[in-house]
């Protein structure tokens, strides 16, 4: 029988001192790689250590890097899984970015999620990064707006009359449009965490 824990969980926001119950959700769920006590504290005191409890009992945890909103772990205890609580948590913390082990991407595939960059051995599994597929629409249709922007501000054909006495700042700018002050092209944030 099917419980109804995904529709009727309760959230608690983790503190340092809770690392152990949500260890021991992972450990009961068997979570698949080791999540060092450094990670787990310096997230939770940054608002990242979600506690999911279903009649009072602990059903599941998840991990965040919020100042980056990347998720870092979530697990599920067996006894509750296929029934859509992990769907829920994730509908519910709506985490721009997840770092999955390879085994999981098709069920962050249904989640809407995207791979992104290159598979990255860690120390014991593949792991991607995966993006919210509506940020990469996001991304595009901004990305659109800026270049549409930078043509208008910046048009060689534009007569000087129209550019004024600024012409010339603005075609050094233009030259270095997409690199960072050393020179090197710049990276999107997504690029940056597949690199990492």
């Amino acid at each position: 029988m099917i419980c109804d824990c995904a529709k009727s969980f309760e959230v608690v926001l983790g503190r340092p001192d809770d690392r152990k119950k949500a260890k021991s959700i992972c450990n009961r769920g068997r979570h698949p790689t080791f999540v060092g006590p450094n990670t787990w504290i310096k997230n939770s005191v940054n608002g990242g250590m979600f506690l999911f409890y279903y009649r009072r009992q602990p059903v599941a945890v998840a991990l965040l890097n919020p100042s980056r909103s990347i998720l870092l772990v979530l697990n599920v205890v067996p006894e509750h899984r296929s029934h859509g609580l992990g769907a829920a948590v994730i509908k519910y913390l709506k985490p721009n970015f997840c770092r999955v082990i390879e085994s999981a991407t098709m069920w962050f595939e249904r989640q809407g999620y995207v791979k992104v960059g290159e598979k990255k051995q860690g120390r014991r599994f593949k792991t991607w990064v995966m993006v919210r597929s509506d940020l990469l629409s996001l991304q595009s249709n901004i990305q659109s707006v800026f270049q549409d922007r930078l043509a208008e501000t910046i048009n060689p054909s534009a007569p000087d009359n129209k550019l004024g006495g600024r012409k010339k700042r603005d075609q050094k700018i233009s030259n270095k449009a997409g690199r960072s002050q050393r020179g090197r092209p710049l990276r999107t944030q997504s690029e940056r965490l597949a690199a990492t």
